[in-house]
């Protein structure tokens, strides 16, 4: 059995997450977990809290973020495609000029998701869409969870189903960066680019291109949506390509997917041990923990 317990793809309320970082790393204590990573969609806000988290340190970390990115083939521009960045230098003024770009266009798309649903008939209070709005990384995830509070829909996965996602009524493309352009900036920041699960790629042609480029280091291969064979598949590739393998639960927290809280799920660590030595040669990485009395 491995000596570690580790889960390198969380979300925290820093993006579509339900949990504060607090509790997540507070969850990630009691599930006995021993590396992780909060990779917030276009932000690293988590990050500074971090180090208001180090009453009792148990946990290493590294800063890192999970990007929507755009492949630069005319066939592939509309597929959806997250690039997990690990292991980025939290200090870099390019990284964080980006990321301001990508809250910003967040917000502004934000506005133009509830003024589509409006048109359509659907209300909100003002409350709600001011809550939303103070959110660093607003998105669908976050209209979603307003629709089925509001009565409109029963599920999440019926609001993606019937109007938020690609092609339906409510769908508005979001900016992204070009995977190179991204992939660039990431090595830059002295990380690595991993491909976040791969077999959500809808497109089996992308999914082979995307694992064979040279602009990510390596593969996501331990996903609650990945079953055995893919997670074999990826691990293979990893293996020929010289190409490293993670994996992480996506946790987004209680009544968001199947997952209930941070452990249950979690990559066997001893098929990822090159991706796991990485991580801890990262400068930027260190030890957190809460001891429940709140942050500093």
């Amino acid at each position: 059995m491995s000596k570690w317990k580790t889960d390198w793809h969380l979300h925290t309320t820093h993006s579509d997450g339900i949990l504060t970082v607090e509790e997540l790393i507070r969850e990630a204590q009691d599930a006995q977990l021993t590396h992780l990573a909060i990779t917030d969609h276009d932000s690293l806000a988590n990050w500074a809290k971090m180090d208001q988290l180090n009453r009792a340190p148990s946990i290493f970390t590294i800063p890192s973020v999970e990007f929507g990115v755009e492949v630069p083939h005319s066939s592939w521009r509309d597929e959806e495609v997250h690039v997990l960045g690990y292991g980025l230098n939290p200090d870099n003024e390019e990284l964080h000029e980006y990321l301001k770009k990508l809250q910003d266009t967040r917000k502004s798309r934000f506005i133009d998701l509830l003024e589509r649903a409006e048109e359509v008939g659907y209300s909100f209070s003002k409350e709600s869409i001011e809550l939303i709005r103070q959110e660093d990384s607003p998105g669908r995830l976050h209209l979603a969870r307003l629709l089925v509070l509001e009565g409109y829909f029963n599920s999440i996965y019926q609001v993606f189903e019937d109007f938020l996602g690609v092609g339906k009524p409510g769908y508005i493309k979001k900016f992204r960066y070009d995977l190179p352009d991204m992939s660039r900036l990431i090595h830059q920041c002295g990380g690595i680019a991993i491909l976040a699960h791969p077999f959500q790629i809808k497109s089996e042609l992308l999914r082979k291109y995307l694992i064979g480029s040279e602009w990510i280091d390596g593969f996501e291969a331990f996903h609650p949506s990945h079953g055995v064979v893919e997670a074999h598949y990826l691990l293979e590739e990893s293996k020929r390509r010289k190409k490293y393998a993670s994996g992480g639960s996506d946790f987004h927290g209680p009544g968001k997917g199947l997952l209930e809280k941070v452990g249950d799920f979690i990559p066997p660590s001893d098929k990822i041990v090159p991706f796991i030595e990485w991580t801890m040669k990262c400068p930027y990485g260190k030890y957190v923990g809460s001891d429940g009395s709140g942050m500093k």
